[in-house]
């Protein structure tokens, strides 16, 4: 391993340990479907994380300032 900026070590490979590496891994079709696959996956994540962020400030937006919160005098049931 060798230092890197801010004295991060980082993982050097042998080339026979990458061959070893390229040998035990899945063809490189199947690992390249499953990288754009949770590439997808990570943007629609995104995607839905932004929507919620917006929707939770629209809903926050129509709110009062102020919530005041009683207490019920009998447990409702159901």
């Amino acid at each position: 391993m060798a230092d890197g900026p801010g004295g991060v070590q980082k993982r050097t490979h042998t080339h026979h340990s990458l061959r070893q590496i390229q040998c035990n891994s899945m063809p490189n079709f199947f690992q390249s479907l499953l990288l754009v696959i949770a590439g997808a996956t990570e943007n629609e994540l995104a995607r839905q994380v932004k929507y919620l962020k917006v929707e939770n400030q629209i809903l926050r937006s129509r709110l009062p300032k102020r919530i005041t919160i009683t207490p019920r005098n009998e447990l409702r049931r159901c």
